[in-house]
């Protein structure tokens, strides 16, 4: 059932991208106000939070800079009174310790995620079969650039091929974004913890016109790909959840011969911005509405200033999310049609480094912060990771209050951790010093640095 309605309001949805309001810029304020007041409306009636904290909002006269600024903190303290339909903390918690699947369903209609806990805190979100929909058509359309195609049921006839690269064993949302299209679309998914040899191979196979993956990953498939004299005839790359450093960029363009681009999104407010030109990000405005805010929550009303990016999303009925820190920074830059603010650059929070250990025969294994960010088990509240030398890692584990089975969740944990490294330099020669705290430090902004590498 989840399927059949997850296809009917995709479709409508995609088809909606191509009717005039939607391609004509000076109609997206319209369909932004209009969705506002709807998801409002909707909020303040069925959502305990909304209904307390916007209960002085006029629908009729809707200000969002009136409303108050939302952060993770409150969405993990508050999730039950955020939801729009009962659904009890305790039991998403529980089936978000038992093992993935990607054609599970909680109670068979809703799609449930955790955050990657990358600023400290990992959020449960949930998604209904239409707000899943609306978010998927956005990610496809947007990012693989479908609107400039001239038949609009291309993707539909399985004739392009998509690959997608991630977490395939965990509920992060990505993974099941791109899992959805499988029966629309030409789908492989290979998990990101392949040898990379291996995974060249699969996708050499695979032979795909469309690549998302993490960049970090692009740059190791791309310097591969030079290493070995594979050509690929891949129409685009697009990389998510990390920035691009220079390294990747130069090795990826001499890899695939072309430059990859950059797809924003977060699990709790679903896409918000793609790259449709080098360097700058276009916000997906008929779907989400995008603020700068200073230190003050004040707007940012001018082009080249830092600020918090707050987001709208202006149709997930299941979980409203209504003026959210998602705790990334960016600018507004002019872009090339009119003076909205419609465009950003330099998402500053998503910067990824990485471990660095080395083997018996001191050959260099590089490790990325990511995979590390996305362990989540129910019981252990918040954990860090600290590199001490190339072979011996501390973990800093803090457990729920009244938890008892500190030893199996840290078993639980060791299990997460074994997939992300080589099989045999983590059997026998990594070092895992576990250490159990009441609190891990945080920093001064309050938050939990999850991953520290060894400085060189």
């Amino acid at each position: 059932m989840f399927f059949i309605k997850f296809s009917f309001y995709f479709i409508l949805k995609y088809i909606s991208y191509y009717l005039p309001s939607y391609k004509k810029k000076e109609k997206h304020q319209e369909l932004q106000a209009r969705k506002l007041k709807r998801i409002v409306k909707y909020a303040k009636m069925h959502s305990p939070f909304y209904n307390k904290h916007l209960s002085f909002v006029d629908d009729n006269n809707l200000c969002l800079q009136d409303f108050p600024v939302v952060n993770k903190n409150i969405l993990v303290n508050n999730l039950e009174d955020v939801l729009t339909e009962k659904l009890a903390k305790s039991d998403i918690e529980r089936y978000l310790d038992t093992e993935f699947a990607f054609d599970k369903k909680y109670k068979k209609k809703y799609l449930i995620f955790h955050t990657s806990g990358s600023s400290g805190s990992s959020v449960n979100v949930v998604w209904g079969a239409r707000e899943f929909a609306t978010a998927t058509a956005m990610l496809m359309v947007k990012n693989i650039g479908l609107l400039t195609a001239t038949n609009p049921i291309e993707f539909f006839l399985r004739k392009k091929k998509y690959l997608y690269i991630g977490i395939t064993d965990d509920y992060i949302g990505g993974n099941s974004w791109v899992y959805a299209m499988r029966y629309l679309s030409n789908i492989k998914i290979i998990s990101i913890f392949t040898p990379i040899d291996k995974m060249v191979e699969e996708i050499e196979k695979f032979d795909p016109e469309f690549i998302m993956a993490k960049p970090h990953v692009l740059g190791e498939i791309a310097e591969k790909l030079v290493e070995k004299s594979i050509k690929l005839n891949v129409q685009k790359l697009i990389f998510v959840g990390e920035m691009l450093t220079d390294r990747d960029k130069e090795m990826i363009k001499k890899g695939f011969g072309k430059l990859a681009f950059n797809s924003y999104s977060t699990c709790e407010t679903g896409p918000i911005a793609y790259e449709k030109e080098p360097e700058t990000l276009t916000i997906m405005d008929e779907e989400v509405i995008l603020e700068l805010l200073d230190e003050d929550n004040n707007p940012i009303t001018e082009y080249y200033k830092l600020g918090h990016i707050v987001i709208t999303n202006l149709y997930n009925k299941i979980m409203p999310i209504i003026r959210y820190d998602i705790g990334d920074m960016a600018y507004f830059i002019p872009n090339n049609d009119d003076d909205q603010l419609n465009t950003i650059c330099y998402i500053k929070g998503r910067n990824t480094s990485y471990f660095e250990f080395r083997d018996k025969s001191n050959n260099l294994i590089k490790i990325s912060e990511y995979p590390f960010w996305s362990i989540h088990i129910h019981g252990i509240a918040h954990y860090q990771i600290i590199q001490l030398d190339y072979s011996k890692v501390k973990i800093l584990l803090e457990f729920e209050n009244g938890e008892k089975n500190v030893d199996d969740l840290k078993a639980k944990f060791e299990d997460k951790m074994k997939r992300i490294f080589p099989e045999e330099f983590f059997n026998t020669q990594l070092e895992v010093v576990y250490e159990y705290v009441k609190k891990i430090p945080v920093t001064k902004s309050g938050k939990i640095v999850i991953t520290r590498p060894m400085k060189k």
